[in-house]
């Protein structure tokens, strides 16, 4: 795990967003990128990563859902001709604004679904 923060509370939910390592996603996938852009991935100036939004009621998780190839770190910004322009930081407070919007509504429909099973039991 890289970081988590809690992005707030809904129907009776806490809300937490998760960064994970993106295993699963290569650099050859991002078809946008600048040869800069590549050489600072290749350096360790940005990463990909998974982000996760959980959504937890009585202390456990009982959804999340997850959206990967997050751009995570210090990126270059190019020009078309691939001159630097600046650098941007990304972190988990862009992240969050973002994608954790989008996929905290799965999480918290996939957890509605999971309490619901509990109940019948």
């Amino acid at each position: 795990m890289l970081e988590t923060m809690k992005i707030g509370e809904q129907d009776g939910f806490d809300l937490y967003l998760l960064l994970e390592e993106d295993d699963l996603a290569d650099i050859q996938d991002d078809e946008g990128l600048t040869e800069k852009q590549k050489q600072a991935y290749k350096n360790g100036e940005w990463q990909y990563v998974v982000a996760i939004v959980e959504a937890h009621k009585f202390g456990l998780c009982l959804g999340e859902f997850s959206y990967g190839m997050v751009e995570y770190g210090e990126l270059p910004i190019t020009d078309q001709n691939d001159n630097l322009l600046s650098t941007k930081y990304i972190g988990i407070e862009d992240i969050n604004n973002y994608v954790a919007e989008e996929i905290a509504v799965e999480a918290l429909s996939n957890a509605e679904i999971k309490l619901k099973q509990i109940k019948e039991n």
